[in-house]
């Protein structure tokens, strides 16, 4: 029986982002963060740990000044499938023009190793700069870092200016249907044996039927 792979909606999007809870100041910001794919009772959902907004989802940074710790996204697969996660959009305050000019200037690099994957200003990152899709094996996580600098020419308030920035996240599974028995594989020695036995049946079958022909003849 064949097996037919296909990759099905796993996840609704984003999940439970939008009841992160926002601390009362910067220093509260945990650095942090594992967005965790979670299956309960077949129903799947994107859990965060810890609930509270990290520094780059609330960031409140001075004029010229650069976060000097590094942030730290996890992605975790904690189902029994394997999964392909991607970052659907950051949910911008496009509606507030002094938030916008805020995030302006802010520049978020965020890297996979030494890998850059975004560095720009934090108000164009939904505009195909950042391209973040992630397989991610059962059982299995992945990490990328994340820093944040504030140019000196920046003029306004960031506490005022900062909005909370939601990150939305959606899933999807790969599964097998109709899986069948999976046979082992046939090791050369037994195919030669295999072989020799079928040549030595066809070799006996042709010179019987060539005995039975001359004892015909006689």
């Amino acid at each position: 029986m064949k097996s037919r792979v296909k990759t099905v909606p796993f996840f609704a999007c984003a999940i439970l982002a939008l009841f992160c809870v926002i601390p009362a100041g910067a220093s509260d910001l945990p650095s942090e963060k594992e967005f965790v794919l979670m299956d309960d009772s077949g129903t799947g959902m994107i859990a965060e740990n810890p609930a509270q907004a990290a520094f780059w989802e609330y960031p409140i940074l001075p004029a010229g000044q650069t976060k000097l710790t590094q942030g730290t996204l996890t992605i975790k697969n904690n189902t029994g499938r394997d999964a392909t996660v991607r970052l659907e959009e950051v949910e911008l305050p496009y509606d507030d023009p002094a938030a916008l000019d805020y995030l302006a200037a802010l520049t978020i690099t965020i890297r996979d190793g030494d890998a850059v994957l975004y560095n720009g200003p934090y108000s164009a990152i939904n505009d195909g700069g950042l391209q973040l899709t992630v397989p991610v094996a059962s059982g299995q996580m992945k990490s990328y870092t994340i820093s944040l600098h504030c140019a000196f020419a920046y003029e306004g308030d960031p506490a005022a200016a900062a909005k909370p920035l939601f990150w939305a996240f959606s899933a999807t599974s790969t599964v097998v249907e109709n899986p069948g028995k999976q046979l082992p594989p046939i090791s050369p020695l037994v195919l030669t044996m295999f072989c020799v036995a079928g040549g030595l049946v066809l070799i006996c079958a042709v010179a019987g039927g060539y005995a039975a022909v001359r004892k015909g003849k006689h």
